[in-house]
């Protein structure tokens, strides 16, 4: 077996979904500065990534200049992307008020405001997000395989719904060890055989994968209803402070969706080099029509977000069963810009 490159090693954790507790570390990039003449306040915002550069439709939307006229109209002159590896982490962020919006998976972000954490929902960037189930050549090659078999995922992430439902719809509740791993370790975890099989986010390189002697047994995307859901959330005080925040910010990732698909070769280059993987594996990923919604909260997201609360509410992860509709902030009844 080739050795496996190190910076494989490292993988990406959607949607997807949380820095500060779980070893976070700020970025510059795609951050948009403030201009001469421009409100000066800095909206902090989560992305979840074992790597530093962030990515994504707000990312390129701040690299290429969308984000700065629309902001400064909410008293905003800059974003800053702070990375986090988890989605549960980024929301103790954003309740500590280290970070002021999280882009994380539905679950996270449903989670952090049934927990009481005062946030408000900004918009639905990402739907049709993938997740791998992933087990070694010599391991379980089904899912009905699993059986008596310990595997791995993020507890409190969209991966971790797929592979609950997953589960459950083979008749594997209860017949399986689940256990809390983030994806950065997976790998390793998996070539020692500490563990048979882990769901995790679609980022890591096929070539590792491959090196590695593993493969992938399942995919959420195979399955009606698995696929994750990222939502964007911001603190209700920082909405406060800044009258029209929501609707600043969805004019900015619509301007910036109609701007990645003008410009889709560099769009894709730009989510490769950032999550480190090949321009056709994030073609597959990030394909823009597919997974970023033209209308950030058209009345199906919402629906399927109401739905994932439901889930985590059945299934004894959350006794509170959020309300999705008075969670919104909704961007056509605040302030001014796009939808006005």
């Amino acid at each position: 077996m080739k050795p496996i490159r190190r910076r494989h090693l490292m993988l990406l954790a959607l949607l997807p979904a949380l820095l500060g507790a779980a070893g976070c570390g700020d970025s510059d990039e795609g951050a948009t500065a403030a201009s001469p003449g421009t409100p000066t306040d800095t909206v902090k915002v989560a992305y979840i990534s074992p790597l530093p550069k962030p990515y994504g439709i707000e990312a390129w939307g701040a690299q290429r200049g969308l984000f700065a006229e629309p902001l400064a109209r909410a008293g905003i002159g800059k974003v800053e992307f702070v990375r986090f590896t988890t989605g549960p982490d980024a929301g103790a962020a954003q309740a500590s008020g280290a970070i002021d919006v999280a882009i994380v998976g539905d679950v996270a972000g449903v989670s952090t405001k049934v927990s009481g954490i005062d946030t408000k929902l900004v918009s639905v960037p990402g739907i049709n997000l993938d997740a791998w189930l992933l087990t070694r050549a010599d391991g379980p090659g089904t899912v009905q395989e699993l059986a008596g078999k310990k595997v791995a995922t993020v507890k409190g992430s969209y991966m971790d719904k797929y592979l609950t439902a997953l589960l459950e719809k083979e008749h594997l509740t209860g017949k399986v060890k689940l256990v809390n791993l983030v994806p950065a370790n997976a790998i390793a975890a998996l070539v020692s055989k500490n563990i048979d099989a882990y769901a995790g986010p679609p980022f890591y390189p096929t070539e590792a994968l491959d090196k590695a002697g593993l493969r992938i047994i399942d995919r959420a995307l195979d399955h009606q209803g698995l696929g994750g859901i990222t939502t964007t959330t911001v603190r209700s005080e920082f909405a406060e402070q800044h009258p029209g925040f929501a609707k600043a910010w969805n004019e900015a990732v619509v301007a910036a969706r109609a701007d990645a698909l003008g410009n889709a070769d560099a769009f894709y280059e730009a989510q490769a080099d950032a999550n480190e993987i090949g321009v056709d594996q994030a073609t597959r990923i990030f394909d823009i029509a597919k997974t970023v919604p033209e209308d950030q909260l058209a009345a199906q997201n919402v629906e399927d977000i109401q739905a994932t609360a439901q889930f985590l509410v059945d299934n004894g992860l959350q006794r509170q069963l959020a309300d999705v509709s008075s969670w919104i902030l909704d961007p056509r009844a605040h302030g001014t810009g796009a939808g006005s």
